[in-house]
């Protein structure tokens, strides 16, 4: 990796180690270096793209285990890092090899910089996969204080793996009475008290994310996306649509448009977030198609 870039790297997390040591009634020594860290922000945004910056997260927590901008208590430090890790990786793909390391400390009250590792071998790509999973993890958080439906739309899709990762991360933040600000790029979102946590966490319990596996519908298709993955199917016996996504399980969706318009049976999983309407998810088509 080019030096001026390691530089750059170098200065800027110091910088935010002293900003995040940097008492807050400290005004002027504050700004100073905040104008510095701007500057080379900056910087490295003007940097040629074979010198990407690595993904960078700023995490911070406030409540009981946070005593002010002083520090945070180890043990709750040390495992909603890990949580909250883990949550990104059940959102990337399967095997991925990519990992974040601690680099500073940030105010806000407390918390962690978090930063993509870019090997040696690496250093001159940083993770597109790691990156999408950072921001899918916002957007689930951010869905969390929406609407069943909207909720519905971005978990749609995801393993009860994740959804558990998700949900283990809330209970902590709710049992030792915490809550979080999460930083990505130019996105912030935060967890305002205690209630909305725990009002979060009750949404991804098996009460309110109703699964049923394996339901077998008669009917026919109407039209398919394939590249989208998403169909419109036409109950027997009704009037009823329905629409949704096809199992990355099945090859070749594109098959399915040579049955358009014909009777047959499909195995669905069909998901309920709280009252918003079903989601359905083709897992099984016809054996002809095979």
């Amino acid at each position: 990796m080019d030096k001026y870039y390691q530089s750059l790297i170098a200065e800027k997390n110091t910088l935010e180690k002293l900003i995040a040591d940097t008492a807050e009634d400290e005004v002027i020594d504050l700004m100073s270096l905040q104008a510095r860290l701007a500057n080379i922000n900056q910087k490295l945004k003007e940097m040629p793209e074979k010198f990407p910056e690595p993904a960078r997260i700023k995490l911070t927590f406030r409540g009981k285990p946070v005593i002010k901008s002083h520090g945070i208590f180890a043990e709750f430090g040390t495992d909603i890092i890990a949580k909250f890790i883990d949550v990104i990786t059940k959102l990337m793909p399967e095997k991925s090899s990519d990992k974040m390391l601690i680099t500073s400390t940030a105010q806000g009250s407390f918390g962690f910089i978090l930063e993509e590792y870019l090997s040696p071998e690496n250093s001159n790509k940083s993770s597109q996969a790691l990156a999408h999973a950072i921001n899918q993890s916002q957007l689930v958080f951010e869905a969390l204080l929406k609407s069943d439906d909207e909720l519905a739309d971005i978990t749609e899709g995801m393993d009860k793996k994740t959804i558990s990762a998700v949900k283990s991360f809330l209970d902590k933040l709710a049992n030792e009475e915490a809550v979080c600000t999460f930083n990505f790029k130019e996105k912030v979102f935060k967890f305002d008290h205690i209630a909305q946590v725990k009002s979060c966490s009750e949404r991804l319990s098996i009460t309110n994310i109703k699964e049923d596996e394996n339901i077998s519908i008669f009917g026919e298709f109407l039209g398919l996306l394939p590249n989208k993955r998403t169909f419109e199917f036409k109950i027997k016996g009704s009037n009823e649509l329905i629409t949704g996504k096809i199992s990355p399980s099945i090859l070749n969706p594109e098959k399915i448009n040579s049955i358009i318009n014909h009777e047959i049976e499909i195995k669905v999983t069909k998901t309920t977030v709280g009252r918003g309407k079903p989601r359905y998810l083709i897992i099984e088509i016809p054996s002809i198609l095979n």
